[in-house]
């Protein structure tokens, strides 16, 4: 994250574990902000950087740009968006996930055999230059 670049933190559990690792100054929203708080927060945010949750696709309702880590479980079915619907909407998930999607392997329709913990695997290094796109826009 860019130096001086305002950061607004949202959500419970996750929110707090960020929060713990985030080495930046941040507005700390977290349980404090109420559904349609969260909407109008979204609405004019510069882009969301989001695990798989109800914040990610209402983020993308409201056209703001989304960067969304995924584990790979119901792939196609919560995303990724088709590009028309939600043009700023990138999905990211694990190395392993990739290489099923490029294969189209029958493995990712397996809700029984994916799981959600993988979107752990996702690396930062993985999310950062769609936060480059973003701002260059």
């Amino acid at each position: 994250v860019q130096e001086n670049f305002p950061c607004l933190v949202t959500g419970e559990k996750d929110g707090e574990e960020f929060a713990k690792g985030y080495n930046n100054t941040f507005l700390n929203k977290i349980g404090k902000t109420s559904l349609p708080e969260l909407i109008e927060l979204l609405a004019k945010a510069r882009f969301i950087i989001c695990v798989d949750t109800g914040a990610l696709h209402i983020a993308a309702a409201v056209e703001c740009p989304v960067v969304g880590l995924f584990s790979g479980k119901f792939y196609k079915r919560f995303a990724p968006y088709p590009k028309e619907s939600a043009p700023n909407f990138y999905p990211i998930y694990p190395d392993f996930v990739d290489e099923l999607i490029k294969k189209n392997d029958p493995i990712l329709y397996d809700v029984s055999v994916m799981k959600n913990n993988t979107m752990k695997l996702i690396p930062p290094e993985k999310v950062k230059p769609y936060i480059n796109l973003i701002m260059n826009k």
